[in-house]
């Protein structure tokens, strides 16, 4: 029987692989980000505190900027940490799933992007 449009398989053990390797990753990225925020936190405090005498809101400057950025990727990795946790925990075990370009954009396998 022909097969529509590009399918590729792969054993759960492979996803779980995979999975755990994304885990890691994000879990690494979501770490650097908190420890940046940690680093930045002083900076930004001084910079609020200088604001406030001078009678401003203090809200508006790189260093706060950047560590809001900082603490926006720190969520999204740790949301990616719980995702990729939960989605390898719920694998059947000894199947063969088919795999769409959609399916390996969600495993992070290919790039969110097209080219």
């Amino acid at each position: 029987m022909p097969i529509q449009g590009l399918k590729l398989t792969m054993t759960s053990a492979e996803m779980k692989k995979v999975m755990l390797e994304r885990i890691a990753f994000h879990q690494e990225k979501a770490e650097w980000c908190e420890k940046e925020v940690d680093r930045l936190e002083p900076e930004v405090a001084k910079f609020r505190g200088e604001a406030k005498k001078m009678g401003k809101s203090g809200r508006s400057n790189n260093i706060s900027a950047a560590a809001q950025n900082f603490e926006n990727e720190m969520v999204r990795h740790t949301d990616k940490v719980t995702l990729f946790t939960f989605m390898s925990e719920h694998l059947i075990p000894d199947e063969t799933y088919i795999l769409d370009e959609n399916d390996l954009r969600k495993l992070e396998v290919l790039p969110a992007h097209d080219y």
